[in-house]
């Protein structure tokens, strides 16, 4: 009598559902916290799911989905193949086993599931739409623009489709119809990053670097991953001349971020060269060369940076020119730097020959203005004229002048 009495408090205490709770109530609890982002405890229950029926498709499936947004793409697709064997006919399992297929960078494999995806159900147009984006961003673009138009067909408006036929349209060099695609993804999907984010590359392209600002900040705002878009706005803003913008967004990727790129350090050189902060620059630049010591393009702008800081720091530009040339013997301007200092310091012969040299790599008309003071100041009149006229043909204003004065 008291064993009876016993269990029926305990009845009265613990709730029968719990008692009672098929997989699928198991499995529908762990989808809403799979919704709500709470991925450990979406997992427990899926868990719990497959332990109480071990063929429950569905909760392998969601179990993968949950570890492919937990970033466990490797570990996700054992469940999306569970769930695919457990149910041939499961197409959500075939088109979500290829996109963690495609985010370990799998493509190939990723295209034959999407493939199988859209055999299983051919009305369904996220796998095609899946697809056409994948093969677009492989430049595969004549597949990728049959799988979009036939997905269009059937009356898809994903994202993705739009944006991977703005890739083949851009591929196309049809800018302005690539950023209508994009106008059309961002419609479809005011809330992701991504469609910003190529319009504002395709904008960057087109050189309308300050109309993709907005594009790349909003794209920022929608929490887009990783450093691209602070990267890339901080080269619009360099382009465009803001400085202290720039460095804001390199600032931001390297102190918060913790970003590695290399291009930060020249772009944050960049930026204080805006600012005409030539020291600061130089600085920038020598941190870039600690890392890339065989880069021409670095000595030769930290070079110009210390030139521009005077003549206390003449010495030290022309060894980066001299730099810049052993390394890369056609940089015309490495030539040219070494020659305009040398006929700053009067060293007026010499600066004929760093100057031939750099004409000898790229005529240009300012070394030929440049060069015919040398001769100039060497009373070498016939040479300087020579010059002059080269470098007044070229277009030259000050040259024009000058030979009118000189060369009579």
């Amino acid at each position: 009598m008291r064993c009876l009495l016993f269990s029926l408090i305990w009845l009265l205490v613990v709730p029968i559902s719990s008692l009672a709770q098929s997989a699928q109530t198991l499995h529908d609890q762990g989808l809403n916290k799979l919704n709500q982002k709470r991925y450990q405890e979406a997992i427990a229950l899926f868990d719990k799911a497959i332990a109480k029926e071990k063929d429950h498709f569905e909760s392998f499936h969601d179990r993968g989905k949950t570890k492919l947004a937990m970033g466990k793409a490797e570990e996700s697709l054992a469940d999306f193949s569970q769930a695919l064997k457990l149910n041939k006919d499961f197409f959500q399992a075939a088109l979500w086993r290829a996109k963690a297929l495609e985010a370990l960078g799998r493509n190939d494999a990723a295209l034959d599931d999407y493939s199988l995806a859209m055999k299983m159900n051919p009305a369904n147009t996220e796998s095609p739409s899946a697809k056409g984006w994948l093969l677009a961003r492989m430049a595969r673009y004549a597949e990728a623009l049959d799988v979009i138009n036939k997905a269009l067909s059937m009356g898809a408006k994903s994202p993705n489709l739009f944006m991977g036929k703005a890739l083949v349209l851009q591929n196309q060099k049809k800018l302005s119809e690539a950023i209508a695609e994009c106008n059309k993804a961002i419609d479809a999907a005011k809330t992701e990053a991504a469609p910003y984010l190529l319009r504002a590359k395709m904008k960057m392209e087109g050189n309308q670097n300050q109309a993709a600002i907005p594009d790349l900040t909003k794209a920022i705002e929608l929490k887009l991953n990783g450093e691209e878009g602070h990267l890339l706005r901080a080269e619009a803003y360099l382009k465009t001349g803001q400085a202290d913008a720039a460095l804001a967004d390199v600032q931001h990727l390297l102190e918060i971020q913790k970003s590695k790129n290399k291009n930060l350090l020249l772009m944050k050189a960049r930026a204080y060269f805006l600012k005409n902060d030539f020291g600061a620059a130089a600085r920038e630049y020598g941190k870039a060369l600690s890392t890339d010591n065989r880069n021409p393009t670095l000595y030769l702008e930290r070079g110009k940076c210390l030139y521009l800081s005077g003549k206390t720091k003449f010495t030290q530009a022309s060894a980066d020119f001299s730099k810049t040339l052993e390394l890369d013997p056609k940089m015309e301007e490495a030539a040219f730097g070494v020659g305009r200092i040398a006929f700053e310091t009067g060293k007026y012969a010499q600066g004929i020959q760093w100057l031939t040299k750099a004409l000898e790599i790229k005529p240009s008309a300012d070394v030929y203005y440049l060069r015919s003071k040398c001769h100039y100041k060497m009373k070498q009149q016939a040479e300087c004229c020579a010059d002059l006229k080269k470098s007044a043909q070229m277009g030259n204003a000050e040259a024009e002048r000058d030979m009118a004065e000189v060369c009579r």
